[in-house]
């Protein structure tokens, strides 16, 4: 039978192997435990049941790294099958394709990333909306934008997920809401672990959580006095969340510190170099969809209404409207790994530089082309960085936040108007977009409206 010291340095050995920044938690939990043996301050009892917990923790990851391995090979395999028999002659327009659809009478040039976006979203959130319409009262819970009712919704859905039998203790209307809402989003999360994610179930939850990068950097109109908006926001977490499930053994300051600045640039760094399992946010625009998704919750409110005040200051207003985003996100990921893999970005490298390969010499200005689409201005990299939403990301900085405040409304009043001049007939798509305008700059959902329909009616020569 194996020392203790052997089981430690076999479980060791097992997560060195795995080069995967899935696993920094374990390894500093495994030193934490080495440290403690080493001083004798566990009995070996202990030692034995924190060995068993991390070992089930490691082999869960090493399966889950093993299946996203294979997911992406396929998809390597299937998009360069895709391009070598239909773009091979005009690679760079293939893969553009791909990404965004083009104007070509080639096999799939509108069959991309982005329609398989569209169609997911749609079967999701169509889905609901078809659904909600079946329960009128319901239907109009869910058009109330009234804080208190907000506030109710956001109650029941996180005495719901706690396993509450929530029908005695709301109204009819909002338990049929709630169940819906419910139903879709855990559809969801099962398609998603289906095409690559590890998502698992939370207990206490309502909707996903969202921040404000922006408004995290400008800083909210009731700041503390005395605080920059950096502390401000950091003193306000530390008394509405609940220490024990967010901080662990983590210095609470240098902790939020650390995730702060992982909102406001959209990055996906550890939020703290000590023993912490999950201590990653996941946001948008990322770079391994499958690991991203799969990262739990690192901010663990007291209460829903503890998380609801929060998200009034810097999140997307709603619960309401953090639901539907939360699901455009999360549809948005299932499509991209489905289409491209678990790690999208990374594959279509790979396939971009094989196809390069497969190019005869005399015809260098395709390789050329090839070779420096994926660079940081390259052609694909901004394709790319639109579809998956890293263009999102800003400098963090007052001036950075400013300036990505302007031109994410530019871009939605632009969309608009583009849409106004194919189809003014479209009305109900005002909708659509004026989200898209919320989502990326000021006014809420009503502001987003205003623009759209300024730009419609800009788009066909008027005056608005």
């Amino acid at each position: 039978m194996p020392t203790l010291k052997q089981c430690v340095n076999n479980v060791k050995k097992t997560i060195d192997d795995v080069l995967d920044d899935d696993l920094i938690g374990a390894r500093e939990e495994l030193n934490s435990l080495t440290k403690m043996i080493d001083e004798g301050k566990i009995e070996d009892e202990k030692i034995y049941e924190a060995l068993a917990e991390l070992v089930g923790t490691v082999n869960t990851m090493v399966k889950f790294q093993k299946r996203n391995t294979m997911l992406n090979t396929l998809a390597q395999v299937r998009m360069y099958r895709y391009m070598e028999e239909n773009h091979i002659d005009a690679p760079l327009r293939g893969l553009e394709g791909l990404i965004a659809g083009v104007q070509s009478g080639k096999y799939g040039t509108r069959k991309s990333l982005e329609r398989r976006m569209e169609s997911v979203r749609g079967r999701y959130l169509g889905g609901f909306l078809r659904d909600l319409e079946q329960h009128p009262d319901s239907n109009a819970l869910f058009l109330d934008t009234s804080p208190e009712m907000d506030k109710q919704i956001n109650r029941a859905l996180y005495d719901h997920s706690g396993g509450e039998n929530i029908s005695k203790n709301y109204p009819e209307p909002i338990v049929k809401l709630v169940e819906l809402m419910h139903k879709y989003s855990e559809m969801a999360r099962l398609e998603a672990n289906s095409s690559g994610a590890m998502i698992g179930k939370l207990d206490n939850y309502s909707v996903a959580q969202t921040h404000d990068p922006i408004m995290l950097i400008r800083g909210r109109k009731n700041k503390q006095k005395g605080l920059d908006e950096r502390e401000d926001w950091i003193a306000y977490m530390k008394q509405a969340l609940d220490p024990e499930r967010t901080f662990g053994k983590a210095d609470p300051d240098e902790f939020l510190n650390k995730v702060y600045n992982n909102i406001i640039t959209r990055d996906h760094k550890s939020a703290s170099d000590t023993s912490l399992d999950t201590a990653q946010i996941s946001l948008t625009g990322t770079r391994n969809i499958g690991r991203a998704m799969s990262k739990e919750r690192v901010l663990h409110f007291k209460s829903a209404d503890d998380w609801f005040d929060y998200n009034n200051q810097w999140g997307k207003k709603t619960v309401k409207e953090a639901y539907i985003s939360g699901m455009m996100k999360k549809t948005n990921d299932i499509a991209m790994m489905q289409m491209l893999g678990p790690n999208p970005r990374n594959n279509l490298i790979k396939i971009t530089e094989m196809i390069k390969n497969k190019i005869p010499d005399d015809r260098p200005d395709e390789k050329i082309a090839l070779g420096t689409a994926w660079s940081r201005d390259g052609e694909l990299t901004k394709l790319l960085d639109v579809v998956d939403g890293t263009a999102n990301s800003i400098v963090p900085t007052k001036r950075g936040a400013q300036m990505a405040f302007v031109s994410a409304g530019y871009r939605g009043v632009v969309t608009m108007a583009m849409l106004g001049k194919m189809v003014l007939a479209m009305i109900p798509d005002l909708a659509v977009f004026s989200q898209n305008v919320k989502s990326n700059s000021s006014g809420g959902y009503a502001g987003g409206i205003s623009k759209a329909f300024g730009a419609l009616i800009e788009s066909v020569g008027g005056t608005p």
